[in-house]
């Protein structure tokens, strides 16, 4: 298995879990009584660790360029700084 067939399967495993999270989570009124919050919890949790999963697998594989530029701290010796006279 090629390193771009593991990335398109992890993708689709995490997008599985957001989509079986959600199921899981909508339909947690069909379950009994005793056993709804323990089914919310656990359609939630699979929902919320998919989401987590594609999102850092998306920022690793798409950088900001911008990102080391985007500060609002500047240094009294920092040169790249034109000051306006």
């Amino acid at each position: 298995m090629n390193r771009s067939s593991e990335k398109n399967s992890a993708k689709i495993m995490y997008f599985l879990s957001i989509v079986l999270g959600a199921i899981v989570l909508f339909s947690a009124d069909s379950f009994p009584e005793a056993s709804r919050p323990y089914v919310t919890i656990g359609g939630f949790a699979l929902l919320m660790l998919g989401l987590y999963k594609s999102t850092t697998t998306w920022v690793r594989e798409n950088p900001n360029p911008k990102s080391e530029q985007d500060s609002f701290v500047v240094y009294e010796n920092d040169e790249s700084v034109k000051e306006d006279e």
